[in-house]
């Protein structure tokens, strides 16, 4: 296939995600795999797409505010189809070298005159003035909310939620932010070893054992990946698993299990040595972690469907260590999935409930002595240490097992808040918070 034939049908397919995403609120990954399989569309295109995707994406606030620096009509008040093809196409003028400015161009306009014949001038129009000018266009300095937003490409509502709540932190969280997350590998101890991984793939180790990390790339593709020598899951995950430290031989209970990675890291830690029940309320999710446990020859993983906010009697004070990775608004994941850096957090605020109602439900699952772990993606604090701090007033036979010496010896920078810690995002690291606890023996429950 040519290089110019794969640059077009990368470009169809990005802007096919693009505008579902606008139009249906649909996942752009959703959207990018059904176009891989329904178009066999091969390696370098899935790539390519991708990358216009997600970089669009990622950069959608200053693309809009360099579009209307050129343009005479608000994006707001374009078509859907137009909005898109602009985007698309100023994400290549403005921060991509790989392909020319001219090609970008004429390809929007090709597109433009198939999918709003109408615009194709226009789209012509806005996108030559925005190669012209464009060394000479800069967005505004200043550290207000706003200015802040533009510079991240960051809703301005999420950016003042941490200014709010991380008033001597938010310097460093928001470049945090702003970085490309590159491939995280956990190594299948069981069978494998991270020199083992490295020569497949080419991976680099981390600070954190068995975490590695390559620059991107698709998993699938990987030696190594077929035979399960190692898992996706990301270094902040690794690290919170290994401070809880489940052992070989013990019960291990993940109820919001899926994608399985904190299920798989357990098997690995206990050398497929135990018991590890892993729950979602999805039974096509649940499947998918059957189907991935074979893969990596975890037996012992057993996955089932079950809500972790259904109080189930014959879980009770089994599990010498509980998970429970609630549902959030991951926001510590903004370099994985930018679509999430244009949320409103009036559109989360309803989770903490949520969280301490599946909080409260693990704990009743706990043996005494037995450790519970609560973790997030979010840098919200009200999903965080509030939930954490309201759970512990209202059960006493709980008590914090910190963890943040651990951090310290895996060079992970965090926030310490009475042992529970705030893992601040970086290139190689999720916003995440990990708090461990321990039921004490002898109390009431």
């Amino acid at each position: 296939m040519e290089v110019d034939e794969i640059e077009i049908n990368a470009r169809e397919a990005a802007c096919q995600a693009l505008m579902r995403y606008e139009k249906r609120g649909t996942f752009p990954a959703t959207t990018l795999e059904e176009l891989y399989r329904s178009n066999a569309m091969e390696r370098r295109e899935r790539a390519l797409s991708a990358e216009l995707t997600y970089g669009t994406l990622e950069k959608l606030l200053p693309i809009d505010y360099f579009l209307e620096t050129v343009s005479s009509r608000p994006v707001a008040a374009l078509d859907t189809p137009v909005r898109a093809l602009l985007r698309l196409a100023a994400y290549q003028i403005l921060y991509l070298d790989r392909i020319p400015d001219h090609a970008a161009v004429n390809e929007a306009v090709e597109m433009a005159e198939r999918m709003s014949p109408r615009a194709k001038g226009f789209v012509n129009g806005v996108l030559r003035n925005l190669a012209r000018q464009k060394e000479l266009l800069f967005l505004p300095e200043g550290g207000q909310p706003d200015k802040l937003s533009l510079r991240f490409s960051i809703a301005q509502p999420l950016v003042e939620m941490l200014m709010q709540q991380y008033p001597d932190l938010y310097r460093d969280i928001l470049p945090g932010l702003d970085t490309r997350a590159p491939l995280s590998l956990f190594v299948n101890a069981a069978i494998s070893s991270s020199e083992e991984v490295g020569r497949l793939t080419g991976a680099i180790e981390t600070k954190t054992p068995g975490c590695m990390l390559l620059p991107g790339g698709e998993v699938t593709t990987l030696d190594g990946f077929a035979q399960g020598a190692f898992f996706v899951v990301g270094r902040s995950s690794a690290f919170a698993v290994q401070a809880a430290a489940p052992k070989s031989g013990e019960i291990v209970l993940d109820l919001c299990a899926s994608p399985g990675g904190k299920s798989f890291l357990c098997a690995s830690l206990m050398l497929d040595q135990g018991n590890i029940l892993a729950f979602d309320v999805s039974e096509y999710k649940i499947e998918l972690i059957r189907q991935s446990a074979e893969r990596l020859g975890f037996s012992s993983v057993l996955a089932a469907t079950s809500d972790a906010t259904n109080y189930n009697p014959m879980l009770r004070e089994v599990g010498d260590l509980v998970l429970c990775d609630v549902p959030c608004s991951a926001i510590g994941t903004l370099h994985k999935q930018p679509e999430i850096r244009y949320k409103n957090p009036a559109d989360f605020a309803g989770l903490p409930l949520l969280q301490h109602a599946i909080l409260s439900n693990a704990s009743s699952y706990v043996k005494p002595g037995g450790r519970l772990l609560y973790t997030t993606c979010t840098l919200n604090r009200s999903e965080n240490y509030e939930v954490v701090r309201s759970f512990l007033s209202q059960h006493p036979e709980f008590q914090v097992l910190p963890v943040s010496e651990l951090a310290r010896q895996q060079d992970i920078r965090v926030m310490e808040q009475d042992g529970t810690v705030t893992i601040l995002p970086s290139e190689e690291l999720d916003g995440f918070y990990v708090a461990l606890l321990q039921k004490q023996k002898g109390e009431p429950t």
